[in-house]
Parts: C-alpha cells; structure tokens; sequence
C-alpha cells in the first residue's frame, strides 16, 4: 500500500493567504464583462476558476512544499548457498561427481524455494565470492571467515538461512563451530568428500624464520605424521636447489605416528633462498601431494648497527633498544657518554643520542666524526640536553629556552608528512600515548612535509615539532623532541597486550634514518620479496625528475619472466605522484621483472626478483570432516543433510516460521515543484485560459 502526504517548509495556514491572494486576482480579472455581446458569466467563472488554480499553486509553490511518498516493499528471505570452493574438494575419491552433484543440490533448491525465497550462491576459501563459476582450485580454506563474512555482507537485511556445501577440512581461521555470529539465521550443512581413513605419510608443517645471515647457521622444524605405515621407514630430505644439505631415516613405530625433526642448515649464499623438504613416497600411500613443502629464506649480508649513546642510564634506553631489535634486521648496542668505547664508524648505520650533547658530556669529537661520515643521527632531547650546543648540531632543528621546565606534550600526527606512512592502527594509537616532556621554550620552525608529530599540551594544538627531520649535507638528522618513549611501550602493552603500535613507530624513524640513499630517477619494487600463492602481487613505481620531484607523466610497462621462461606483461597505474600496478596472481616459483619507462630522452630501467611460495594446505589433510558439519549446523540451529536430501532440506526451509518475507515502508522526500507533471498541468490550465480568451476576443 502506498501513500503519498503534502509537507510545507511554514505554517499551513499560509495557505489561506494564498487562496485569498488567488481569488482576488481572478476576481479583479475576471469582474467586469470582457466579450462584449457574447460574454456569458459562466464562462467568465470558469476562466476565473482557472486563474485562481494557476496563482493559487504558483503561490503555494513559494511555500517550498515536500511530497512525501511511502512505499510498502516486500522483501524475500535471502538464502545465502556458500559453497567450498577449495581444492580439497577435488582430492576425495568422488571429485569427478563433486561439481555435478553441487549444480544438481542447488537446481533442486532453486526450483522448490526460489518463489518465496532469494537465493545467492556465494564461493568460500580466503573470504566469499558470489560467483556460480567456481573450480575448486583454492589453496586455503577458511570456515569462519566464510560466515562473517555473509553476516557482514547482510547485516540489517532479510537473512533467512545459510546453506554450506563442504568438506569441513579448513585449514586457516578458527574453527567454524565456535565462531561468534551476528546473524540468527540458521546454518544448514551438506557434506561432501570421502571420510574413510587412508594411508599416508604427510610433511605437515615445515617452521622456519624469515631471515638468516650469511655464514650463520639457522634452524628449520619439520613436523612429519604418518597413518597406519607402521613398521615402514620415512626418509627427510632438505634441499637448496639440487643440492643435499639434510638427511635423516626414522622408523614408524606406530599406527598414528608424529614426530617432530630439529634441522640445523647454514646460510651460504645471500638473497631469497629456495629450501625444499620432502619425504620418500611409500607404497600404499593414498595422496602423494603433502609430501613435500617449499620454503623461502630471506639471506643478507648483515645486520643494520645502531648504537645508542646516552647521557645517562633512563627507561627510554631499554625501551627503544626493545623496539628496534624486534626488527631482526637490526642490531643495538647501549653505552654511556662516560664510558664509551671505540665506535666503529664503518660498520655504524644510525647513531642515537639519548640527551646528548649534554653538559657534562658535550661529546663534540663523536659529532663531528658523525657529520664527516654522514652517520645518520637521532637526537632524544631530555632534561639534561644542552640546548645550546645541540642547535649546532640539529640541521636548524633547535629549541632556544633560558629555564629548564618541560611541557607533557602528547604527539598529533602531521598528514601532510611525506617521508614514511606509519599505518592507520598506529596513528589512532598516537592519540591515546602518554605525553612526552618536551623543553619550554622558541622552537626553530621545520618544513610541514618533515614534521612527524606536532606537540598537543593540554587541548592546545601547537606548530612546535614533537618529532621531526632534517639533512645536514648528505647526513640525515632526526629529532624527538622529548623523553618519555618507555611510556608509549609500556601503555601500548597495557591495552594491547602487544608493542604492535609503539615498536612500529620507532621502527620507521629507525628505518628512514638508517637507509642508504637511493638517487636512482627511477625505480620499481614489489611490496615485498615473498608472496604467498593467495596473495596479490603489488608492485609500486617512483619516477624523479631532474630537481628529484615526483613526476608521473609518462607511462610504465614491466615485464615478469618465470623459472619456466614464461613472460608476462604489465602497464603500471597512475597513483598521486607516483605508480601502482596489481599483478593479480602467479604459480609459485621464482620470477624476475624490468619495468621501463622513456622519459628525457632515455630509457630508463629498474630489474629485480620475488619469489612465491605454495601454500600447500589443502594437500595436508583430505579426510572429510562431517562431525564438524553437523555441530555447525546443530550451534546455528540448523541440520546436516546429504546431498541427496534436497528437497527435505526444502521442506525445512518452508516450515520455518522464522524464515519468511517482511514488509517495511520505504519513505521519500521530493520538492513538489521538481515533478515534471505539474508543470504540465500549470501549462494546461493558463494555456487554455489563453486560447479561449484570444478566441473570444478578449486581452
């Protein structure tokens, strides 16, 4: 049912003035006769009806009149179809059958419910795609992910059941019958795959770091599992390339056998390592896919060395020391001003300086050495700071003060900075850490676009840096205006349980500072050297023109060539300033790229190589898990019904009370005088009062 109200922007009562103003208009108009012999009075009123109707809307329009139209709409319950689309439900005995059976269960369902029910068919791995076009060929499956995602997807909506079609083998997320939903729609199961108990030898898990150093030794577990190959012999072997770097025999002295391998290899070459483990086939074994993993190594020639000296001992020492270490990129070594040692300038990468130059120790040699080897530095400013010596040093980053009192500053990110992105969780943390003590006193003002953090005292935001950056020549000169770090640690771990947030900012100081120059005009890297099989490959392009200013003017092609030879060609989007180019996604192995572009005249390249790692999940486990199906489907309030079982499934669906279509208003909001068919209606009435007037012979 539908209803349409007239609302006024003022008093309907001005309405009444309009009538009045209306009628008087057509009566002074229309009072006198106006035909001469064939005037007639009726005619004369009828035309005065007409004048009055057209002033009349023409003046309530002034009013600003809303139509409000209420529209009864019906919506049907949404019966989401998720449906496995990972490839463990092509490795059981029936995988021929799989696909078929899966069209056939959904036809049935379509053609019983689809009057009074909206079906969707939804493919579920890593997150949901609504698709019908599904191949089974996923490397992840995620249950839970799965149903919140539907619950996300149709919050607020007619959600009436979901139907799920698996395996129940989910090898990533959390397990699906505990997971908390925001829908109180029943989830009904349909299961598939071979549940019988085979025998095999499986590499279940291979666990490794993701870096090593060259020339150090570093440590691999092999977790290997076996079923009912008792009295059999397994045989481990690691490989980097073709090479044999590891091998170990075992005797399976059980039905269900697991044990747990310790492997100890040397890093020998440096750059993105390939390690392959496997484990001998037996005979008898039934899947022959999870007998073997690949895994990448990250080998470089050495840690970055930051040395932080300091004035005296404080918390921040221990704090920042913590912070950058988790970073095993990095190595720190804490001295004190009275006591330092030699400093080995060649190996150094970042100097810190925790209230230095002091008084006491105005360390003018270290400096100097610092500024002649274009160490980078990161100054801490504290109470026992000098001021005065420090401006000399800082790269016009200075505080001029005459007292020693300290403001509690609390850090207020600067969105115009440009020299690192700190991540979004992060800058919300920001605004929750504890106050840093920053001098009082005339900040030296810092370009916008290198200033991190400004000072927030108080509710007072202000323009002097809390932290912020500088160049001196070739050295990079970092500041944080204040001492205190310790605090943001030490809170971060208090709400978080964590140091995610307060360890990835020092990271990024520690990082920018520490990084060796690039004056290359072009270059193109991909987000990182090691891709999972499910993940995209995301590369980023930077092109500087000759005063080294962002430019992306002209276009950028890259080419990525496979082990196998295989190339395969790529144009590179515009982003801001810069390039983004999404690669989608490629088989595991290792891959070299070129990008190009033209520009001033030259060509100009940028080479490289990635490396992607096979998930191998789906092959780890193959066993079909139907009691997983059945408490999913028993927790939501639904059923576990076979494939066969359809129309039964249907019959459910239908005598769910429940599950069934609701009914709500949907209300809008229109100016009456943007309704095209009352303009027409004004065009009528004064164009026929028009015609017969002219016709009678009247003005």
């Amino acid at each position: 049912m539908n209803s349409i109200e007239i609302l006024f922007s003022y008093p309907t009562w001005y309405l009444l003035l309009c009538a009045a103003f209306a009628g008087l208009a057509a009566w002074l108009l229309y009072q006198k006769p106006l035909f001469g012999e064939e005037d007639k009075r009726w005619i004369r009123r009828a035309l005065g009806s007409l004048r009055f109707i057209f002033i009349f809307l023409l003046a309530m329009l002034l009013l600003e009149p809303l139509v409000k139209n209420q529209v009864r709409e019906l919506e049907k319950p949404v019966l989401a179809l998720v449906i496995d689309n990972s490839a463990s439900m092509r490795m059981q005995s029936d995988s021929a059958k799989v696909a078929e059976q899966i069209r056939e269960c959904i036809q049935t369902l379509e053609s019983e419910l689809a009057d009074d029910h909206e079906l969707r068919v939804f493919g579920a791995a890593d997150g949901l795609n609504e698709t019908r076009d599904l191949a089974y060929d996923q490397q992840v499956t995620n249950l839970s992910k799965a149903l919140k995602g539907i619950d996300d997807q149709f919050e607020n909506q007619n959600l009436g059941a979901v139907i799920l079609f698996s395996d129940g083998i989910y090898n990533q997320g959390s397990n699906p019958v505990y997971q908390s939903r925001k829908s109180f729609a029943p989830v009904y199961t349909v299961p598939f795959g071979d549940t019988t108990e085979h025998r095999d030898l499986i590499l279940e898990e291979v666990r490794h770091n993701r870096l090593a150093y060259l020339g150090n030794q570093f440590p691999l577990l092999a977790v290997c599992r076996a079923k009912d190959l008792k009295g059999k012999t397994a045989r481990l072997q690691v490989r980097q390339d073709e090479k044999l770097l590891f091998e170990k025999s075992m005797l399976i002295d059980k039905e269900e056998w697991k044990q747990q391998v310790d492997i100890l290899l040397k890093a020998e070459i440096s750059g993105m390592v390939r390690y392959t483990v496997t484990l001998d086939i037996l005979a008898g074994e039934y899947n022959l896919l999870n007998n073997k993993k690949t895994v990448y190594m990250e080998v470089i020639d050495a840690r970055n060395q930051v040395l932080i000296l300091a004035h005296a001992p404080h918390p921040d020492l221990a704090a920042m020391a913590a912070a950058i270490r988790s970073n095993e990129n990095y190595e720190v070594s804490v001295q004190y001003a009275q006591t330092a040692g030699e400093i080995k300038w060649q190996e150094l990468n970042l100097l810190v300086l925790h209230q230095l130059p002091s008084r006491n120790y105005p360390i003018l040699n270290i400096l100097e050495q610092a500024e002649k080897m274009n160490v980078p530095v990161l100054f801490v400013v504290g109470e026992s700071s000098n001021l005065a010596q420090l401006k000399s040093w800082s790269a016009g980053m200075g505080i001029q003060s005459t007292v020693s009192n300290a403001n509690a500053s609390q850090g207020v990110y600067n969105p115009q900075f440009e020299l690192f992105k700190p991540t979004e969780e992060s800058i919300l943390a920001l605004k929750r850490f504890p106050p840093l003590y920053a001098p009082f006193g005339v900040y030296t003002p810092v370009s916008k676009n290198k200033v991190f953090l400004y000072q927030k005292i108080g509710s007072i935001e202000s323009n002097d840096p809390l932290i912020a950056f500088s160049e001196n020549g070739e050295q990079k000169i970092g500041m944080v205006y204040g001492e205190g770090y310790w605090r943001w640690r030490l809170y971060d771990f208090e709400q978080h349980q964590n140091h995610d947030a307060s360890d990835e900012i020092m990271q990024k100081l520690v990082q920018f500072l520490s990084a060796k120059r690039d004056n290359r005009p072009f270059k193109a890297d991909p987000l990182k050297r090691r891709f999972d099989e499910n993940e995209r490959l995301l590369f980023r392009a930077e092109l500087y023109n000759a005063s080294f200013q962002l430019v992306n003017d002209p276009d950028v092609f890259m080419r990525i060539k496979g082990q196998d030879g295989k190339e395969f060609s790529y144009q590179f989007g515009r982003d801001q300033s810069a390039y983004s180019l999404d690669a989608g996604f490629l088989a595991p192995g290792d891959y070299t790229y070129s990008a190009t572009v033209n520009y001033g005249g030259k060509q100009l390249t940028s080479n490289g190589l990635f490396s992607i790692s096979p998930l191998e999940l789906e092959a780890i486990t193959t066993r079909a898990d139907f009691l997983l199906l059945s408490q999913l489907a028993e927790k939501n309030g639904g059923k576990r019904y076979d494939p066969s079982a359809m129309k039964e499934l249907a019959k459910t669906i239908k005598a769910n009370e429940k599950i069934h279509t609701v009914s709500y208003m949907r209300s809008s909001l229109e100016d009456l005088i943007r309704l095209p068919w009352l303009f027409w209606v004004l065009i009528i009435f004064i164009g026929f009062e028009w015609f017969v007037r002219k016709y009678k012979g009247a003005y």
